[in-house]
């Protein structure tokens, strides 16, 4: 039986570091410069983990094309294997290039998979790896994983395929290795999984989304779906899901009909979800907290209008916001609230506003990201001129990587970490806190891991 290790490497730092995020480029966030910052950087890290979405379906496929799969966070001579993956990102691109230099003394059977190898490939192709160009998970469904080493060039060109049909994923290789957990949700094992991909809207100036899943929304079938829950429940005692979608609600009648098929089957699961506050309502919103939905990702991103339409990111005022925060808080929803710091528009004002809002949001949790051009981005092609940084690494939305005309690099952490003191160092946030974890403990959630 032939063999095929999947590498996966990352930087030896302490931030939370994962691949699957930012778009599938990933990020690796250090919450800024002050001791609170160390705190939250280090209760994060231990509290989150996850591997790229799609990774325990492409073990899947290749286990049932007769492979045998290995999967190795740290690269070892001695590693005995016949093929070679690495999983690309643009958070550890430099280690990823030295692994497959590294890899090429010895064969030349090395493929790269993940979003930022697929729309920056020649970067790999020239360290002496193919880039497999579609998405993994549906392409090698249909593919076989030893012909893209036999001159079969299908997989040279980018597709988004219509038909969204995964298999059961394995998950054996990967809960350990990457301790699989979202402490935000949940202390006992979380699992990532999907409902849907794509995302229409126009922020796709400097989202990622819409360039790693394509800009049309397809959306899995519902059966497949609540088979792979029970699936997992079953086959790893598992019932705390996040869903991954980069937008969970954009088909209202899909999620009508997911939860309706969870509540209507008895499965008791948890689960955490992404979205925009403008595709939410008290109906849908009741009938996910029935389905198990304790916990909802919102992008803010700014309290300025003028800085939003700046970069075509469109939501509902501040007044609508508020009302939906506290609607989901009154279903058992803890919210999460992310803003990015540092757009190239924006103030100090802006930065001001978005700190008195986020006070009067009062959400569980917030996340700061630092603007960051990607490449393959417009924003990129715009900015990149005024790029300050020479390595991709530093692209990880934790640092300024361009020229602000506002800001300076140190002044953004700064920010960074007076907004989290700001925030969480506050008697109304330290009520919800506990109020919230009573609510967990008096529901269970502090169960086996």
């Amino acid at each position: 039986m032939q063999k095929v290790m999947i590498l996966d490497v990352y930087p030896d730092n302490s931030n939370k570091s994962c691949k699957d995020t930012g778009g599938g480029y990933g990020t690796s966030h250090d919450y800024g410069d002050s001791f609170f910052s160390s705190f939250i950087r280090l209760l994060v890290r231990k509290n989150v983990s996850f591997p790229p979405l799609y990774l325990p379906y492409v073990i899947t496929h290749l286990e049932n094309q007769g492979l045998e799969v290995n999967v190795e966070m740290n690269y070892h001579e001695e590693f005995s294997a016949d093929y070679f993956i690495v999983i690309s990102s643009i958070i550890a691109h430099e280690l990823e290039i030295e692994l497959i230099k590294a890899l090429k003394k010895r064969t030349d059977k090395i493929l790269v998979l993940g979003a930022f190898a697929r729309f920056n490939s020649q970067l790999y192709e020239n360290a002496g790896a193919k880039v497999l160009k579609s998405e993994p998970e549906i392409y090698l469904n249909s593919h076989s994983f030893i012909s893209l080493f036999e001159g079969v060039e299908t997989h040279q060109t980018q597709t988004f395929n219509n038909q969204l049909t995964l298999p059961k994923p394995k998950w054996d290789k990967l809960i350990d290795l990457y301790q699989c957990k979202l402490g935000f949700l949940s202390f006992k094992k979380v699992v990532p999984i999907a409902l849907s991909k794509g995302c229409p809207f126009s922020c796709s100036v400097y989202c990622t989304y819409p360039l790693e899943q394509g800009s049309k929304v397809r959306v899995r079938d519902i059966d497949e779906v609540c088979n792979e829950i029970t699936y997992i429940k079953n086959e790893y005692g598992i019932d705390n899901f996040l869903f991954r979608d980069p937008v969970f609600t954009m088909n209202r009648a899909k999620v009508f009909e997911f939860c309706e098929s969870i509540i209507q089957s008895g499965i008791k699961i948890q689960f955490a979800m992404e979205t925009h506050l403008k595709l939410l309502d008290e109906e849908l919103i009741q009938v996910m907290s029935r389905a198990g939905l304790r916990l909802i990702y919102v992008g803010v991103e700014s309290s300025s209008d003028e800085v939003c339409e700046e970069q075509g990111r469109y939501t509902i005022e501040h007044s609508k916001q508020v009302e939906m925060i506290k609607l989901l808080e009154k279903y058992k929803v803890n919210v999460k609230i992310m803003y990015i710091i540092g757009f190239p528009s924006e103030h100090k004002k802006d930065y001001e506003l978005n700190k008195k809002l986020a006070k009067k949001f009062n959400p569980l949790y917030i996340q700061l990201n630092i603007f960051t051009p990607y490449p393959g981005t417009q924003v990129y092609d715009s900015l990149k001129n005024q790029v300050t940084s020479e390595r991709f690494m530093d692209f990880n939305q934790s640092n300024l990587v361009f020229a602000h005309k506002n800001y300076t690099k140190e002044e953004v952490r700064k920010m960074i970490s007076e907004f989290y003191i700001d925030f969480y160092i506050r008697f109304g946030w330290f009520i919800k806190f506990i109020s919230s974890t009573i609510r967990r403990i008096k529901d269970g959630l502090y169960g086996r891991s």
